[in-house]
């Protein structure tokens, strides 16, 4: 009897990098100060100074109990192509042992990384392929990651930013309310603003060749602040967790171009906003990364020539 080996492969991950130049005329972010103090067993304090482009200094300190950091709902560990089939072989087994009837080998080629599925010819192989497609996406799940496509031809699987900051609200909270202290007036607008500053001050981390890592180099909220560095799609998550805990009904995307990420707003935009069209309204454009110090509605000119081509994938924030 013939036996016919299929294969499947797992994608390998899409991480996004920022070694963008920012050629702009803006003042670069500069950190002041930060300080890190445990209070006690349970908490630990932050202190932060900063200037925003106009020079002026501005200070933000709030308490975090530090199960925010020994806690956290981070995957212990990372998940590459490999693990991924890895961890799906004895469920499939499972499913083809117990689901279908027909002698199906399943198992894990170490030397390609892929998952294969040994039959007769006349096989029909559409179920078990079936059951991989959902396994595999309650894998992906699982590590916090969703499947991306970023043109022009960028695919893979990236950490769900959106998802990662709705677990982190509970330090987006402490972090919004610090912020909502200070300026209990402040407009929206002007919110996102001062957060940004904030977040574009943190000094940038450039991660070596993410688009053939496994994931590692991605830093949570929670990460970010307790080693004050983080990168385009990490201070992106971190800002967004901040302002949807203060603001839930703040309508967010992020904005995924090559090698970058950047988020959108929908607020009134004014006359030199940078907009881009989206599901019938207008996104303003926010460079939370840094190091320039960029308004509101000011993208980076390293991103404005993606967005103007719209070369972009808009995702929507959701929760």
């Amino acid at each position: 009897m013939l036996a016919v080996k299929n294969y499947l492969y797992a994608l390998a991950p899409l991480l996004l990098t920022s070694a963008l130049a920012f050629t702009t005329a803006s003042a670069h972010a500069q950190q002041i100060k930060v300080s890190r103090t445990d209070l006690s067993q349970n908490e630990r304090a932050f202190q932060y100074e900063w200037q925003d482009q106009k020079g002026t200094t501005h200070s933000l300190s709030f308490v975090v109990p530090k199960t925010l950091f020994s806690h956290s709902e981070k995957p212990v560990r990372t998940l590459t192509g490999a693990r991924l089939n890895r961890e799906l072989v004895r469920p499939l087994q499972t499913f083809a042992r117990t689901e279908l009837d027909a002698n199906i080998e399943v198992r894990f080629n170490p030397q390609n990384h892929a998952i294969e599925f040994i039959t007769n010819a006349n096989t029909d192989l559409a179920l078990l392929r079936a059951q991989y497609q959902q396994l595999r996406a309650d894998k992906i799940a699982e590590y916090y990651l969703r499947q991306l496509s970023i043109p022009p031809n960028h695919q893979g699987l990236a950490p769900d930013h959106a998802r990662i900051a709705q677990a982190s609200l509970a330090l987006g909270s402490i972090v919004a309310e610090a912020f909502a202290e200070q300026h209990p007036q402040t407009s929206v607008r002007d919110f996102i603003e001062r957060v940004g500053g904030f977040v574009q001050t943190i000094p940038y981390q450039e991660l070596n060749d993410r688009m053939s890592s496994d994931g590692s180099g991605f830093a949570w909220p929670h990460e970010v602040i307790q080693f004050n560095q983080g990168d385009c799609d990490s201070k992106s998550t971190l800002m967004i967790a901040i302002l949807k805990a203060l603001l839930p009904n703040l309508q967010v995307a992020l904005i995924y171009i090559e090698q970058h990420a950047l988020l959108g707003f929908v607020l009134p935009p004014r006359e030199s906003d940078f907009t881009l069209p989206y599901s019938g309204t207008e996104l303003v454009v926010f460079e939370p990364t840094g190091p320039a110090l960029l308004p509101v509605g000011v993208p980076a000119q390293s991103s404005r020539m993606y967005l103007e081509n719209r070369a972009v994938t808009i995702i929507p924030v959701q929760f």
